[in-house]
């Protein structure tokens, strides 16, 4: 009886210790993300992003190279000069996370929702959507 209630007791305590560790990681996969949205850093930015991309800025969507999708995201950059941005809402499950953050650019304000996905060693940004708020 004894070793079961420490085995449970054990399970339970490593249990709440691996959710808060899936959290802090999740959480950490977005913090250079924040970083290069909030300055406008394309390049920084572009430096998170899988090798083929899945971009819609404002309602023009394809999937482009790593280095394309750069160049697209410059060039919203330029138009929308980033002032601020905060996430508001991270998760995922498995594989794949995703983070849903409010974008003030340009005088406007956006809804940024980006998808990461687990490459193994480090997780990557797959796809990116920008819309108007």
């Amino acid at each position: 009886m004894l070793r079961t209630s420490i085995f449970i007791i054990s399970f339970v305590v490593s249990s709440m210790l691996s959710v808060n560790a899936a959290a802090q990681s999740t959480e950490n996969n977005f913090v250079d993300i924040e970083k290069a949205l909030k300055t406008g850093d394309a390049e920084s930015f572009s430096n998170l992003f899988c090798e083929l991309i899945d971009i819609d800025i404002l309602g023009d969507a394809n999937i482009y190279s790593k280095n394309q999708a750069k160049q697209i995201v410059k060039k919203f950059f330029t138009k929308y000069t980033p002032k601020n941005f905060t996430f508001i809402h991270q998760s995922g499950k498995g594989k794949v996370q995703y983070g849903i953050g409010r974008l003030s650019a340009g005088g406007e304000n956006f809804r940024v929702t980006i998808f990461l996905q687990d490459l193994g060693n480090k997780y990557a940004i797959h796809q990116i959507r920008i819309e108007k708020n």
